[in-house]
């Protein structure tokens, strides 16, 4: 009789395991791959099976096809986590295994359940997957969603139903939901497709008419019209990510080139009394705007500025002197936005400056009624503006951050003769700085060197914690230095890996400051180690000494020009990817080692000890 073993991938399914490996414990040969859980899916394992293993998921068919390398057996079976096997199926795969098959493959139907409920509509059963195959040149699709196995022969169907029970609520599923429109969005982008509204609208739409329609999802009743539901949106946003990044700065992607075509006004000084800007939303970009705005004063030096933008941006602005008026723009529904709306309209703006490239921002200032609005021609949003230009891709890839913002300036008047960052300390943030390293015992004559581990923009531009940790040690040892770690409230726990890492010997900044009180602590630094994000441009602001390890972005077209900035990039053969996440192994990061770093930092070290 031909041997059979079973595959397992987990990570954190003590939920569901137990019912999985209990549906299969008849089978001798069980392999469980985990990818780093932190719950009991280990010790739940360890009562079935002594075959588990580690491995870093990278995809689902790059883990299955290592676990394949491990295995001996003639025959495969896989099996997910929150997947169980039915007694039927079970009998019918061992009778199988007994009459020795002769396919090569085989289908198996799966019964997917909703909300603790059976689908049986919907295009959902049967949903056949072949999970049952012949090892021998058996080999998983490299795809980051729903890889399958290519074989070689004839393939069949097994009678009996695998039971599936991905998701235990609604909020469950939005946190898978958000992770595997990730990943779809990302095979869509590697055909190169362009993305259009109808992929947007009437895909979404098809789908559900589909599922509800033609796969008969109305007899599934409230549930078929949830899943119904769901589908279409999955639809809808795999497409809308995929359109966002290919919209981004920094992808050099699949659009078309374009003629520049600018519509540029000459403005009479005198004429402009109040300006309205639409600030970007990112920190780091807020902080590149500043040499744009600066410029805006000076070209209408009578003028009155204010701008409006993100709660969490209106630090970066607080102590600029160009800057009189400052508005916080996030409402939580449309009468909020509409209030806004309002105040704004009251003001009687002259002039309009719309930095980001979102069709709301150009909305925002039409609505305010600003005689003249000016941005870049983008996302259909033209008609809005009367003083545009095209985003080319010579802007968004050869030109630095900086001037991507100065161009829109120069529509309406001159370029600034330097691109000098604007950020100034407030009173607040030199108080709270003091009494911080007071409070910490770090004194004038120590030596302060800050650590910004993490990235709101994804953990593909982070630098791994363990090199910081040996990086951090290293420093300690060597120098005496005091270490502060700083990073936002969404970035505390990898904060407080490092922290443990490092045996506490450190100071914790993350999660206890205001981004006022974070430019008052870095301005206190001797030295500043971070990544491409918003406290690197705080830093190069200040004139602050900092070192900037580069993966995913390019530091050619992102960084600012200073004296005081040194840049570490290792460009690999996918870099840039602008991507949030890596899907491979993060070379770009990983091959920055802990020595070259610890170098260039002991050079800065020399020249201002």
């Amino acid at each position: 009789m031909p041997s059979l073993c079973a595959i397992i991938l987990t990570h954190n399914s003590s939920d569901t395991l137990e019912k999985c490996l209990e549906s299969i414990k008849w089978i001798t040969d069980i392999v469980v791959v985990d990818s780093g859980s932190t719950d009991k899916t280990i010790e739940i394992a360890k009562t079935y099976t002594d075959r588990i293993y580690y491995n870093k998921y990278i995809n689902y068919g790059k883990q299955l096809n290592w676990a394949l390398k491990r295995i001996t057996s003639d025959w495969i079976l896989v099996v997910d986590s929150d997947e169980a096997l039915t007694a039927e199926l079970s009998r019918n795969i061992r009778k199988l295994m007994r009459n020795r098959p002769v396919p090569n493959g085989y289908y198996i139907a799966r019964r997917n359940y909703f909300l603790g409920k059976p689908v049986n509509y919907c295009g959902w059963y049967p949903d056949h997957v072949l999970r049952l195959f012949r090892r021998d040149g058996a080999v998983y699709k490299d795809r980051e969603l729903g890889s399958s196995v290519e074989l070689k022969g004839s393939e069949g169907y097994l009678k009996g139903d695998l039971i599936h029970q991905p998701y235990r609520n609604l909020e469950h599923y939005f946190c898978k939901f958000n992770k595997y429109t990730d990943f779809a969005a990302k095979e869509i982008l590697k055909k190169k497709h362009r993305i259009g509204i109808s992929h947007l609208i009437l895909w979404p739409f098809g789908k559900f008419f589909k599922m509800y329609i033609l796969k008969r999802g109305f007899l599934d009743g409230i549930v078929g019209i949830v899943v119904c539901a769901l589908g279409a949106f999955y639809m809808f946003s795999k497409y809308a990510k995929a359109w966002e990044t290919t919209h981004s700065i920094g992808f050099k992607g699949i659009e078309k080139p374009q003629k520049k075509k600018e519509k540029t006004q000459k403005i009479n000084d005198g004429e402009v009394k109040k300006i309205i800007i639409r600030s970007v939303n990112w920190i780091g970009d807020a902080v590149m705007t500043t040499p744009a705005i600066t410029q805006l004063a000076k070209n209408f030096p009578h003028a009155k500025i204010a701008i409006v933008g993100k709660e969490w941006t209106r630090d970066v602005f607080i102590s600029n002197s160009f800057i009189d008026d400052i508005v916080t723009c996030n409402p939580k529904n449309f009468f909020e936005y509409i209030r806004v709306i309002k105040k704004l309209r009251k003001e009687k703006f002259d002039m309009g400056i719309a930095f980001p490239n979102s069709f709301s921002s150009a909305l925002l200032l039409f609505l305010t009624g600003a005689k003249h609005r000016v941005g870049y021609k983008t996302n259909c949003r033209g008609f809005l503006l009367n003083v545009s230009t095209q985003r080319t891709k010579e802007i968004e890839f050869n030109a630095l951050r900086i001037d991507y913002f100065i161009n829109i300036v120069s529509l309406i008047g001159k370029r600034p003769a330097n691109r000098k960052l604007v950020l100034n300390v407030s009173e607040h943030g030199k108080a709270f700085a003091k009494r911080f390293l007071k409070e910490n015992k770090i004194n004038r004559v120590d030596t302060v060197i800050g650590f910004n581990p993490g990235a709101a923009y994804g953990k593909a531009k982070c630098w791994p914690v363990k090199k910081y940790v040996e990086l951090g040690k290293n420093l300690i040892k060597t120098y005496n230095v005091k270490l502060v770690l700083f990073g936002g409230p969404h970035e505390q726990n990898l904060v407080n890996a490092l922290a443990r890492g490092l045996r506490n010997k450190c100071v914790v900044a993350a999660g206890k400051t205001t981004l006022q009180d974070s430019i008052g602590l870095v301005n206190k630094c001797k030295l500043f180690v971070t990544g491409d994000t918003g406290p690197l441009y705080i830093a190069s602001a200040l004139m602050v000494p900092t070192l900037a390890i580069f993966g995913p972005t390019d530091p050619d077209t992102v960084t600012i020009p200073s004296e005081k900035l040194r840049v570490i990039y290792k460009k690999v053969s996918c870099s840039p990817c602008f991507l949030r996440e890596c899907p491979n192994t993060h070379k770009c990061m990983e091959e920055v080692s802990v020595e070259e770093v610890f170098t260039k930092i002991s050079k800065r070290m020399r020249e201002f000890a």
